[in-house]
């Protein structure tokens, strides 16, 4: 996508790595928990998004996070990715909805820490149309492996919205 001179995004302009997801989420506040999108790959239809873990966030409960918000980590990531992989990069967020949960695994005794580096690797395994899913895999910059899970979630088509 090209920025025109009225600032809006073209089709053609490769975009440049990384950035911020704020833009392609309806999350907004604390709940707003992944950073940077930092790879796309449109042929093997994957990417990572990139997030560093702060104190205020809601996975965080009596300083000890919450393994189960691994899985919301997972539905931002593929939500910012799908917007930039497939439908309306240049456009408002598409509300998405998560539908399924499969083989959701987390590193037993997992102590993540504020200020932790997430990556988190998606990749989808279907054409991506209302419906989609997505192999997710999060990791620490260090090579932790954190969680793995299989997502299937359900998006409104942007005329909708």
């Amino acid at each position: 996508m090209k920025k025109g001179d009225d600032g809006v995004r073209k089709k053609g302009d490769p975009l440049q790595l990384p950035l911020p997801a704020a833009p392609f989420l309806p999350h907004s506040g604390p709940l707003l928990l992944i950073d940077q999108v930092v790879a796309l790959d449109h042929e093997q239809r994957s990417g990572q998004v990139r997030t560093t873990l702060r104190a205020h966030a809601p996975y965080f409960v009596k300083g000890y996070f919450q393994v189960h918000w691994l899985v919301e980590l997972m539905a931002q990531a593929v939500a910012a990715l799908c917007q930039l992989l497939l439908l309306n990069p240049g456009g408002e967020p598409v509300n998405g909805y998560l539908i399924a949960i499969r083989s959701f695994n987390s590193t037993p005794a997992l102590n993540l820490k504020v200020g932790e580096i997430l990556i988190i690797d998606c990749r989808f395994e279907v054409e991506m149309t209302s419906i989609g899913h997505c192999q997710c895999m999060i990791h620490t910059a260090e090579g932790l492996s954190c969680g793995t899970a299989e997502l299937t979630f359900l998006r409104e088509a942007a005329n909708e919205v």
